[in-house]
């Protein structure tokens, strides 16, 4: 199923680009999982795409509203 694999090693022993990093290690998973596993290790990077494109945008808008202010 290759919505899973994200999250299981490779042929060539290393991890998918989800869980190569050391800190994100915890999702990693050494075979195929339930769909319940699956679904809470995509809806964690969902919600973490989500949160980071809301505070780069919430950034920006900051920005601009200080500039606003200072002009």
């Amino acid at each position: 199923m290759p919505w899973c694999r994200p999250f299981l090693p490779g042929a060539a022993g290393g991890w998918g680009p989800l869980t190569a990093n050391r800190w994100w290690a915890a999702f990693r998973a050494a075979e195929r999982g339930t769909a319940i596993e699956l679904a809470v290790r995509w809806g964690f990077w969902a919600f973490v795409a989500v949160k980071l494109t809301l505070g780069i945008v919430r950034g920006i808008w900051q920005l601009g509203t200080l500039a606003v202010l200072a002009w």
